[in-house]
């Protein structure tokens, strides 16, 4: 009986434990670097992504275990399929509600990817969790416009449900010996 009631305390102490621990969203900072130039770096879990572009009917550790077993070339043109999904995915539009040009989209390494599906598998399967939204992954891009932007419009891509949208401008001073102090303000 008491062995019953410690186990009962540790699970009631632990599921606490995770409803307590806030897991973080997908976000997208948007940074204006010159006037007709925007920054874009998402911060996604990229599992999740890829389960989501790649499976969207199958659940996430049919995803982990299926996609760390194939060889690296399948999984690589598979992984490539998904980018390109997410990229047609990602939409900004000036003031007129044109299309601002979006390129150089930087993802991390097939190799690293790869890496991560195999350890996110391996952790499931030793500890039936993949520590689900642990680490986000940056994925980077810039946008161009024919014009000066005082303002945009993102479209949320459809394969990220929740995602936290930070943006701003930065404001550069230069310092040198005749000007030792700035003030700055927020």
């Amino acid at each position: 009986m008491l062995r019953v009631f410690a186990l009962a305390t540790v699970s009631l102490f632990m599921g606490a434990m995770a409803l307590a621990h806030e897991l973080p969203d997908d976000r997208v900072t948007i940074v204006q670097r010159e006037p007709t130039h925007l920054s874009i770096t998402f911060y996604v879990d990229e599992v999740g992504l890829l389960q989501r572009l790649i499976a969207p009917n199958s659940s996430r550790a049919e995803f982990l275990l299926a996609c760390a077993a194939l060889p690296q070339a399948m999984l690589a043109g598979r992984l490539q399929a998904a980018r390109n999904a997410f990229e047609s995915e990602v939409a900004i539009r000036d003031p007129d509600r044109r299309s601002l040009a979006i390129s150089a989209f930087r993802w991390p390494t097939i190799i690293d990817t790869q890496r991560l599906l195999k350890e996110s598998a391996l952790t499931l399967l030793a500890t039936g969790t993949d520590h689900e939204r642990g680490v986000l992954t940056e994925i980077n891009a810039d946008a161009t416009a024919g014009k000066l932007l005082n303002s945009i419009t993102f479209v949320k891509p459809k394969s990220l449900p929740r995602l936290t949208v930070v943006s701003y401008r930065p404001l550069q001073q230069q310092m040198n010996d005749e000007i030792s102090e700035i003030k700055i303000t927020f």
